[in-house]
């Protein structure tokens, strides 16, 4: 449909109805247009649904597994951060355990 065709209906629509209804059509449409866009809360990445922040886990505190983890990265302090970090990110209020092991058991799977 061409825009002309549009206005002439709408001013066909207008000259059809009352003054206190064109009045009320205009406000609401008014009201509309001048409301904020909301938009829902998106993560970093567009799969990863958005999760309430968890507490920080401390990665710098002493644990059973964190030698060995820290041997299969060769030592490299960061790399083992950053593997944690991205398990806690994909994998949201997990115990802290959960996500060593995790984090482990992916090196192994990757490793054969």
């Amino acid at each position: 449909m061409s825009v002309d065709l549009v206005a002439a209906a709408i001013v066909l629509l207008l000259l059809c109805l009352p003054l206190p209804l064109i009045l009320l059509l205009i406000n609401e449409m008014s009201k509309q247009r001048c409301k904020p866009q909301m938009h829902p809360v998106r993560s970093t990445h567009p799969s990863y649904p958005s999760y309430p922040a968890n507490p920080p886990l401390n990665f710098t505190a002493p644990h059973p597994l964190k030698s060995q983890l820290l041997s299969m990265v060769g030592g490299h302090h960061p790399t083992a951060d950053r593997l944690l970090t991205q398990v806690v990110r994909d994998n949201p209020g997990r115990p802290l355990d959960w996500y060593y092991d995790r984090v482990i058991q992916d090196l192994i799977r990757d490793r054969r």
